[in-house]
């Protein structure tokens, strides 16, 4: 697995899928000819380049959002349209996505290039122009298609207008070679192709970013203990056995979704990985899995259960992080309407008594909450103690 942390945020990337489980993506002509479509219809993105295979996927995209949601997004329409097509549902897409953040002023247009010229280092054809599945035809073209950006090649490679494809056309016959690195970038620590100066604004905004959206969160230790018990309690399993990564079935299966549920409410996959027992690449993966292995529905399901619970922690876990006083409107809150009727008659009923008691014995109440909150105070250490590695 590549050491080097992806970059986030809106911006250009160029996206690398492969098949799942070293399949082919596409079967057949019609799919490979469909794709480019598919690829210029994901929502809040700009087609400018793309490379296929049967077995491939390369694509530069600019996003207005950050790249996973785009990467969720062609996941989606892929299966739909191979659904279509063959009437099998299944996972096309691998769960490792290569992604490299192109800054775009000074590698977007070499990168392009090269992306075109790929099939010819790779000894397929002679010429890039006779590679069928790429969108250097398109750039060749006087008016090319408007879901394709071309401009952004078009108008570094060319300082007029006139006849641009053309000037493109004679840059393409040139000889050339792949002196850009398109899988791992240039930069030592994150995965771009980037000037310094570049990064350093791109990586200082994200920060701000980062601090701004994550400002008014609660603790990770306490949001993964609420996505815990929410994802063990919708699939009917202890948490003990969710969190036990010898119980493999169980664990692979729903530990991504707890993980998922976090990294779609601005916890970053750094914050995450002190939770659990696996790295930021294990993470990654699991984040981007979480909604192919499971059904759109459920998803929507547990990600709205998952916010309720943000605002209201008692809700989802257990009396360790219910205050006194908040524990009987739990209660009142399960009960049904001819108990609740029941109950505020003995409720009236009763107040003149519970008056006097409280005034007989003022003590009583007070003395009794410290032993309530210790005992609350354990059980909410034994259960951020069960989710948490154990060192």
């Amino acid at each position: 697995m590549n050491s080097k942390l992806p970059l986030h945020g809106p911006g250009v990337y160029l996206l690398t899928f492969r098949g799942a489980r070293k399949q082919a993506i596409f079967r057949s002509v019609f799919e490979l000819e469909a794709a480019p479509r598919l690829l210029a219809n994901l929502p809040d993105c700009t087609l400018i380049a793309w490379l296929l295979d049967a077995n491939s996927i390369r694509c530069v995209l600019r996003c207005a959002q950050d790249w996973p949601a785009v990467v969720e997004a062609l996941q989606q329409q892929l299966s739909e349209a191979h659904e279509a097509i063959w009437g099998q549902k299944q996972q096309l897409l691998s769960e490792q996505v290569d992604v490299l953040a192109i800054d775009e002023s000074a590698f977007l247009m070499d990168t392009v290039l090269q992306l075109h010229r790929l099939p010819v280092f790779e000894g397929k054809v002679p010429s890039a122009e006779l590679y069928p599945w790429s969108s250097d035809r398109f750039y060749r073209l006087h008016e090319p298609p408007v879901w394709l950006d071309c401009e952004a090649v078009l108008n570094r490679l060319s300082h007029s207008r006139h006849r641009r494809e053309q000037h493109y056309i004679n840059v393409m016959e040139q000889p050339a070679k792949a002196h850009l690195n398109l899988n791992d970038g240039n930069q030592p620590m994150h995965l771009a192709l980037a000037r310094d100066r570049w990064m350093e604004r791109h990586v200082g905004s994200q920060a701000t970013i980062q601090t701004a959206s994550t400002s008014d969160l609660i603790p990770t230790e306490k949001a993964w203990a609420i996505a815990v018990n929410i994802v063990a309690s919708r699939f009917g399993v202890t948490v003990e056995d969710m969190t036990d990564s010898k119980n493999r079935r169980v664990y692979q299966r729903l530990m991504p979704l707890a993980a998922w549920l976090l990294n779609k409410h601005h916890y970053s996959l750094k914050t995450i990985e002190s939770c659990c027992r696996e790295d930021v690449d294990i993470l990654q993966h699991w984040v981007g899995r979480a909604k192919a292995d499971h059904p759109a529905s459920l998803c929507k399901q547990l990600l709205a259960c998952f916010a309720d619970a943000l605002e209201k922690p008692e809700s989802v876990l257990p009396a360790a992080h219910v205050t006194p006083s908040a524990a009987p409107a739990m209660t009142g809150a399960m009960t049904t309407p001819e108990s609740s009727e029941t109950s505020n008659t003995n409720t009236d009923t009763n107040i003149e008594t519970n008056t006097e008691a409280n005034t007989e014995t003022p003590n009583t109440a007070s003395e009794a909450e410290p032993t309530s909150n210790a005992g609350a105070d354990s059980e909410a250490d034994k259960l951020l103690k069960l989710v948490q590695p154990t060192g």
